[in-house]
């Protein structure tokens, strides 16, 4: 198999995964945050304000009283720190297992990690690798502010 084919795929389960985290994330809060009985109250005035046609300046100005209780923030943080431990135990299962074939002493590994670093930092005066810090800066703050939006206008302002 072409080296290409192999680092195209691994790419495309990652980011199937990293992608698909921010719906599973939804979806959770979602289930765990939605409220067990509906007020006989009009609120569709502050429905109007959710989805597609979201303002955060109107959405502002809607008197939303949705107090979370205690138990519920708790049940939520324990769902979400269960998916993080089970992340790491993955990873900790199937990730290769370099350092039991490794039969060197400390000294050697410490050895190889300063030279690994080393090797890092050198590979910061190229000026193309230098150009792809401003981009991942930017992606990353686009995907948290536009991930931040859409649960604010679609997940939490229907909460």
């Amino acid at each position: 198999v072409h080296k290409d084919v192999v680092v195209n795929r691994f790419f495309g389960i990652f980011f199937m995964f990293f992608q698909s985290g921010q719906i599973w994330g939804n979806l959770i809060s979602y289930f765990v945050l939605k409220p067990s009985e509906v007020n006989g109250t009009n609120i569709t005035e502050k429905y109007d304000k959710c989805g597609a046609e979201f303002s955060e300046q109107e959405y502002k100005g809607v008197d939303v009283s949705n107090a979370i209780d205690r138990k519920t923030i708790n049940v939520l943080c324990i769902v979400y720190i269960c998916i993080c431990a089970c992340s790491i135990l993955t990873v900790i299962i199937f990730l290769d297992q370099r350092r039991k074939a490794s039969k060197d002493k400390i000294s050697v590994m410490l050895r190889h990690s300063v030279k690994l670093l080393v090797s890092t930092v050198k590979h910061m005066r190229n000026i193309n690798q230098l150009c792809l810090i401003p981009l991942t800066i930017w992606s990353g703050l686009e995907q948290s502010f536009l991930g931040a939006q859409f649960t604010k206008g679609f997940v939490s302002c229907t909460l």
